[in-house]
């Protein structure tokens, strides 16, 4: 954990400082992170042995925003797929309220856009940011996958 620069920083600065408690949820998290590729590694072996079958387990970094905020449960920001707990109108607004120093990397993230179209949605975004047309397009791309068509037009 010392090699981290943020948790060197705290742990130096008398007026800032690092409880056990945190230091030691860094290493929980590390544990809980060998724990869950294990329950990967082992489903993967179950599936073959049981089903014959090739199975693949994948997984990704947290997504952070561009001020390091966490997207997910923890944080209080989760958007789920039911629409009873965010509705598209709700999933549609998170999306359309992205920074724009977020909008390129989400557009990667959550759609399944060819990459030569997310970058003519970043560089028609960057003409005019005030327009918001990346987060419009990331807005309808996640709210239509999600919930379909009606959906964007019920959110919009």
């Amino acid at each position: 954990m010392m090699a981290k620069e943020t948790v060197k920083k705290r742990i130096e600065d008398p007026d800032k400082s690092i409880s056990y408690t945190e230091f030691s949820y860094m290493l929980l998290q590390g544990y809980d992170f060998v724990h869950q590729r294990g329950n990967i590694v082992t489903g993967i072996e179950l599936i073959k042995k049981k089903l014959d079958a090739d199975a693949y387990g994948m997984t990704s970094p947290l997504v952070l925003d561009s001020n390091g905020k966490k997207f997910g449960k923890s944080e209080g920001n989760a958007l789920w797929m039911n629409p009873t707990l965010t509705t598209p109108f709700k999933i549609y607004q998170y999306f359309m309220n992205v920074t724009d120093a977020d909008v390129g990397r989400f557009l990667k993230l959550f759609t399944l856009l060819p990459l030569n179209e997310i970058e003519a949605i970043i560089a028609q975004h960057a003409e005019n940011t005030a327009e918001r047309y990346g987060q419009m397009q990331l807005a309808k791309y996640v709210v239509e996958t999600i919930h379909g068509k009606e959906a964007v037009e019920t959110a919009i």
